[in-house]
């Protein structure tokens, strides 16, 4: 059975917690205009679950005692929703069923067709608005899409990506871990305990985070720090560099830069450190490392 033909099911079987929590659109609502879903719930959560397709996911928090659940632009009916509460979890599933298709015509200098491109496209934006509260877990995944968390505080929060982009800002946590394939990561404003970031193919970009232990994976693209400030840094990089800034005192840490490209070079040198446990551990295996610290 397909995930739709599940999603169906389901949604048939529990409408009373589904379609009684859906807030109705307009009257005027029509074929060619945006449909807007919420769910709403007052029930206490102490974790949320995401698992979307195709849709611009943003978690964050709001001056409210509520929890609410907003997809818009969805114009034609084009994704299926799922949403529930369950021993204290919410959880958040919407499915791409329909895509909007059309044509694209390229011409030539003499006004004959040169090309014609036939387009699917998913437009959405499934926005979560949570209560002010430490959770024990936020979880998003999205297949094609992006992940963007804001202000919100957790012990564990983790994105993960196929294609597209998470961005982390204004974020407390003891554990924040996102995995990419192919996209972008952006950290700004982030307090962590644990921050690990893993793109196989993109950018990544640290930005005003402070961290306990910073690890950054990437197979090819670029790893950027502005003003971040870690115990532990532990860095791996592919093919690209490692650069920006960082604060701190460098006297403090054990630093350890390998570089197996013999052209590479590192504004960053050996040293055994003072003792504390601070430590830098670079590993580029094609690029170089332009890391310097500012007081």
């Amino acid at each position: 059975m397909t995930r739709f033909a599940k999603g169906l099911l389901s949604a048939a079987a529990a409408a009373a917690l589904l379609c009684g929590c859906i807030l109705p659109a307009s009257a005027a609502e029509a074929e060619e205009e945006a449909r807007v879903l919420q769910y709403e719930t007052a029930e206490p959560v102490s974790a949320v679950t995401a698992n979307v397709e195709n849709v611009e996911l943003i978690m964050q928090t709001g001056r409210t005692d509520k929890i609410t659940v907003e997809s818009s632009a969805d114009a034609k009916g084009e994704f299926d929703y799922c949403f529930s509460v369950e021993d204290g979890v919410l959880t958040v599933d919407v499915d791409a069923v329909e895509p909007e298709e059309f044509y694209s015509r390229e011409t030539d200098s003499s006004g004959s067709v040169a090309r014609t491109k036939y387009v699917r496209t998913y437009e959405n934006t499934v926005t979560v608005t949570l209560p002010e509260k430490t959770y024990a877990s936020l979880y998003a995944e999205v297949d094609n899409g992006s992940i963007g968390f804001t202000g919100v505080e957790a012990d564990a929060l983790r994105a993960e990506v196929k294609n597209g982009t998470v961005e982390v800002q204004n974020v407390k946590a003891d554990t924040v871990q996102t995995n990419i394939v192919n996209g972008s990561a952006l950290a700004r404003d982030v307090t962590a305990g644990t921050l690990r970031t893993e793109v196989g193919n993109g950018k990544i970009k640290f930005w005003d985070v402070t961290a306990g232990t910073l690890y950054a994976h990437m197979k090819t693209g670029n790893i950027g720090f502005d003003h971040v400030n870690a115990s532990v840094y532990k860095c791996e990089m592919t093919t690209g560099n490692i650069e920006g800034t960082l604060t701190g005192d460098q006297a403090a840490y054990r630093i350890s830069v390998d570089l197996d490209w013999n052209w590479a070079v590192s504004s960053l040198e050996d040293q055994p450190g003072d003792g504390s446990g601070k430590s830098i551990d670079f590993h580029v295996h094609l690029g170089n490392v332009d890391v310097s610290f500012t007081a």
